[in-house]
């Protein structure tokens, strides 16, 4: 008989096998959400931006021309797309999704977000859409998230219920974070793949109990941002281009269910952020949790697991093509079970490889002066301007360039002493022996 802790098993009572001392309780806060409907959102206050999502079901063209049905949310300016359109806010705002379930019953769920429980969009412990439902939340911390249906979720995100969510810093984008680094160029990898039989169930498939196989994936289209293999190494959707010298911020979320292995054709990637919470911050000041995240490091592979994401910049320094890879790695022997590529077109003059410079902790503290530009010509050249992307400034262009605080001082050469031609008897005196001296007598 299984043992309880603090429980008498002669008292009768109900019995658990886990270290309860008592039964737990159910939240009491669900005790009056219904399972379906379409409540009213408590406490419910001005946005300051809203957004729409209805649910659409369509046909999806494979790239070897078969076709399946995919489902989707579309958005209030009538998008319809695989994945669904994103959702990106800036940092601080007040949030309104209203999703209506025009059929069947959805949720939204705000992968990563921090919210109550009734606006969370987790079916099975608040309740599901059948009708509409506006889900209010706050964008706490800026990073890369994404939305996704919670019902049936196996099912339902294989299907394409999901998109990508973005947080900007307050000042929008062109940084990843409030006071993190600054970006010129931003992309956004969100990789997955299609199991074809699993588009021929319907929405309800497995949830009678019956086995239609949701605990299995086997996928056999590879895709990065819906950009299927081999179209996504040139669709706008994956590929990016930048100038040598820019940072680009690549955005990346593992879609599917296997993990991922990326690979960046010789670049190197920092990875700043994970999961939406960037490195070096300090997630809360209240011990024992105030346990400081790992710094950025600096990696030519990053394995990423299902639903993770990753933040990462790479600055290419030489102009030419660059094939970002993602490989989808079977759970248990690791074999590669697909994969799918993009291109980076890096074009212009090449320019010096960076230098590393030490991380300064972004939850606080204080900061390094940044160090003066090298010539006078390069105030204001900030990056992302033309003039720091392309490198035209005085240097470039025949102008001496100046020695920097830090430069090394220049040592004067040393000055060799003439000397005087020698004469045959300086040469005598040099060459003659030593005279031996006798002891004297004592």
């Amino acid at each position: 008989m299984a043992t309880t802790h603090g429980h008498d098993p002669a008292a009768g009572a109900s019995l658990f096998t886990g270290p309860f001392t008592d039964p737990p309780e159910a939240p009491r806060e669900f005790s009056d959400m219904p399972h379906e409907g379409s409540p009213e959102t408590p406490g419910k206050v001005r946005p300051d931006i809203a957004f729409e999502r209805d649910f659409f079901s369509d046909k999806l063209e494979l790239p070897d021309g078969k076709e399946v049905e995919f489902w989707g949310f579309e958005d209030e300016r009538g998008r319809r797309s695989f994945p669904s359109p994103a959702i990106r806010v800036r940092e601080g705002q007040i949030v309104h999704t209203t999703l209506k379930a025009s059929k069947g019953s959805h949720t939204i769920h705000h992968h990563g977000i921090e919210t109550d429980d009734f606006n969370d969009g987790v079916g099975h412990t608040s309740f599901e859409v059948n009708g509409h439902y506006t889900y209010q939340w706050r964008a706490a911390q800026a990073g890369t998230y994404f939305y996704h249906c919670h019902v049936n979720t196996t099912l339902h995100f294989e299907m394409g219920m999901w998109g990508a969510l973005i947080i900007d810093p307050p000042d929008g984008p062109g940084r990843a974070f409030r006071d993190g680094p600054r970006y010129d160029v931003e992309a956004i990898w969100a990789a997955g793949g299609v199991d074809p039989d699993k588009h021929e169930l319907n929405q309800a498939a497995g949830l009678d109990g019956e086995d239609v196989g949701l605990n299995l994936w086997n996928p056999r289209y590879f895709h990065i941002t819906g950009a299927f293999h081999p179209d996504s190494l040139t669709s706008p959707r994956a590929a990016v281009t930048a100038a040598p010298g820019q940072t680009i911020l690549g955005r990346i979320i593992n879609a599917g269910y296997f993990p991922q292995r990326w690979t960046f054709d010789g670049l190197e990637a920092e990875v700043i952020a994970s999961d939406g919470r960037p490195f070096g911050s300090i997630e809360s000041d209240d011990p024992p949790f105030a346990i400081p995240n790992p710094q950025s490091f600096r990696t030519s592979e990053l394995l990423v697991g299902s639903a993770e994401r990753y933040d990462c910049l790479l600055r290419p320094t030489a102009p030419g093509r660059y094939v970002a890879r993602v490989e989808h790695l079977d759970w248990i022997t690791g074999d590669v079970v697909g994969m799918a590529e993009t291109t980076i077109t890096v074009s212009g003059e090449a320019q010096p490889e960076p230098q590393p410079q030490p991380q300064p902790d972004v939850g606080g503290g204080s900061h390094p002066p940044s160090a003066p530009p090298a010539h006078p010509a390069d105030h204001g050249a900030r990056a992302g301007s033309p003039g720091a992307a392309s490198g035209h400034t005085a240097a470039t262009h025949g102008a001496r360039p100046t020695r920097g605080p830090s430069s090394a001082p220049r040592k004067r050469p040393k000055r060799r002493r003439l000397r005087k031609p020698k004469t045959a008897a300086a040469v005598r005196r040099r060459t003659r022996k030593p005279r031996r001296r006798r002891p004297r007598k004592r």
